[in-house]
């Protein structure tokens, strides 16, 4: 209800019936009412042009005016304004369709006492304001609709703009491993052809030319080979499967046989999971590790131990932290296999731990550790594909210590590897 006095037009021909809902509007508690009269219909729109009104109480016999007709013509002057129909007729008909055509009530007048008016009048301003508050909730809601299905629109053609950029992407991966690959083979081939028949009749320095040509070609083999395997991981696929984490590690360490025996490495592992995961991109993911792990060995003998551990991914607020090495950051919403790969190698500055997962990132120089930088970016981009989070705990000097997360949701789960 208003604060102010309940402003009311009364249309109504009959000054006896005017004067005693007065008088009965009067006396009604604790509302007050201000009443302003006319005898006309059109004396009634013309006050509406004028001012505004709380409520209209419309009697359906006017001069200028009979039955229905004065409410249809009236509603549409005042679309906002609760009408109560007062009249001498006690038709339920008559009574349904006005309300159907607008009224917020109808009283017959001869039945209407001081209790039944000021509860009608209360209740037809509540409708009213119910009625209008839904309506502009409904505005509301149908244009936060029109801004969602534009936003919908907006992102389907992203969407297809990423579609085409990754056809694009892939074309380049054709064309990097065919095109690039071809004549870079060429070279090497007719430079080592041209070594083996020339090495011993040129001068020193043109046997070192052929060893630059040699070297450069066999290093932007080894770029375009690394840069194929970062562009094909985390690509969208459909081949999630059950895949046993111990038969990756096998089958990475036998791709890298040669290294391990060259350097005598120990390597060990604890029981790992069975998850559902791309295979191929989560070998991949193991040998990145383990060819990391013992390539940054100096001349110690590489010892490297491989392990899994079930507990409650960290909270949205405290990936971040968990992201540097903090594992102490609570609020748990789900389980996640946690992965380590830990070395005795030289150790990384804490200053780098972001850094050496960016491609091309390298703290090292060529003739001291050999690499393209693209084997730890194309971790984190497998470990991100999957779902999880990749980081490093190190030392200089004491080894390191890589982890990655893959969620357990998705996991096939062996209670007696535990």
């Amino acid at each position: 209800m208003p604060e102010h006095a309940v402003k009311i037009l009364l249309i109504e021909d009959n000054s006896a019936e005017a004067r005693l809902l007065r008088e009965v509007l009067g006396t009604t508690e604790p509302m007050q009412f201000s009443i302003v009269h006319v005898q006309h219909l059109r004396e009634g729109l013309k006050q509406l042009a004028a001012e505004s009104f709380d409520i209209i109480l419309l009697d359906l016999t006017l001069p200028d005016s009979a039955g229905l007709e004065s409410l249809s013509t009236l509603v549409p002057c005042a679309p906002t304004v609760p009408i109560v129909v007062l009249t001498n007729t006690n038709d339920e008909q008559l009574a349904l369709e006005a309300l159907r055509q607008g009224a917020q009530d109808y009283l017959v007048k001869r039945l209407v006492n001081m209790e039944r008016l000021g509860r009608s009048l209360h209740y037809a301003i509540e409708r009213k304001q119910i009625s209008l508050a839904l309506l502009k909730a409904n505005e509301e809601l149908a244009e936060t609709n029109a801004r969602l299905k534009e936003e919908i629109r907006e992102r389907e053609k992203v969407q297809a703009e990423l579609e085409r950029s990754n056809q694009e992407l892939e074309q380049f991966a054709y064309i990097a491993s065919h095109d690039l690959k071809q004549p870079l083979s060429s070279i090497s081939s007719w430079a080592q052809m041209l070594a083996m028949r020339s090495r011993g009749n040129l001068d020193e320095k043109a046997d070192q030319c052929i060893n630059y040509i040699l070297d450069g070609t066999g290093r932007m083999q080894q770029l375009i080979e690394d840069l194929l395997t970062y562009s094909r991981a985390g690509r969208m696929t459909e081949s999630f499967e059950a895949t046993s984490c111990e038969q990756l590690v096998k089958e990475a360490m036998a791709s890298l046989e040669n290294a391990i025996s060259q350097s005598e490495a120990r390597i060990t592992c604890d029981r790992l999971p069975t998850v559902m995961a791309d295979p191929v991109q989560l070998e991949q993911l193991f040998q990145n590790l383990l060819d990391n792990a013992l390539k940054y060995c100096q001349h110690r003998t590489p010892q490297i131990h491989i392990s899994a551990m079930l507990q409650p991914a960290p909270s949205s607020d405290s990936k971040s932290q968990a992201k540097n090495g903090d594992r102490s950051a609570d609020g748990p919403d789900e389980s996640e296999w946690v992965f380590s790969v830990m070395d005795n190698g030289i150790g990384i500055n804490r200053e780098h731990f972001d850094r050496i997962f960016m491609i091309f990132q390298r703290l090292h120089r060529r003739d001291e550790y050999p690499g393209t930088g693209i084997g730890l970016a194309t971790c984190q981009k497998i470990v991100e594909y999957h779902g999880g989070r990749i980081w490093v705990e190190s030392e200089v000097g004491c080894g390191s210590t890589f982890y990655f997360t893959l969620p357990a949701q998705r996991s096939e789960s062996n209670s007696e590897k535990q």
